[in-house]
């Protein structure tokens, strides 16, 4: 099992999936990812890829006209990525939209992670969405907030380490996030 990340193998991500579930639940305390959302899967037929522990799609199912949850680990979607978003595309009506919710490159979460924002993990991501199209549609300061810094470092530290814990300072956690968005094209 590796640690450092929430991704296939990790040991946060799989086998203890109660510290997973506390970082979801302290991801964006205030609700404004959620309210944005809320707007965006009004009335839809919505395919939340990457769903994780459903936490929007526990908040957000009830607003939409069918709700659809799917989860793939990090290795299979890096192996099939273009694909996955060609098949998104495919299945997609004419003026349907994709939204990606994505870590921005400068916040005191990424920074406590020790993330570069010039080459770092979540400017590759976010490069790789631009380059299949997508275009930034809302920028969003958030924060993380744990019941305690105790609950904050634990998690962090079965999540990424006691290296990264020890940079946590409050129970609180700043998060800057970008949901970016692609269209699929009505043509004439």
């Amino acid at each position: 099992m590796r640690m450092g990340t929430l991704s296939e193998g990790s040991e946060s991500y799989y086998t203890k999936n109660e510290i997973y579930e506390e970082f979801c639940d302290a991801e964006d305390k205030p609700g404004k990812i959620f309210k944005i959302l809320k707007e965006l899967v009004k009335d839809k037929v919505v395919l939340d890829v990457g769903c994780g522990t459903g936490k929007y799609a526990a908040l957000l199912a009830h607003f939409a006209k069918k709700y659809i949850c799917l989860d793939v680990s990090s290795e299979q979607l890096k192996f099939a990525k273009n694909k996955v978003i060609s098949e998104m595309l495919r299945v997609l009506k004419k003026g349907g939209s994709i939204y990606l919710v994505e870590n921005d490159l400068i916040s005191e979460f990424e920074k406590v992670r020790g993330k570069d924002p010039v080459d770092g993990s979540s400017k590759k991501y976010n490069d790789w969405a631009k380059e299949k199209g997508f275009t930034v549609f809302k920028k969003i300061k958030t924060y993380f907030e744990f019941s305690s810094l105790n609950d904050a470092k634990k998690v962090f530290n079965i999540i990424w380490g006691e290296k990264v814990a020890s940079k946590i300072k409050n129970r609180t956690i700043g998060h800057a996030v970008l949901i970016f968005n692609k269209v699929k094209e009505v043509q004439a």
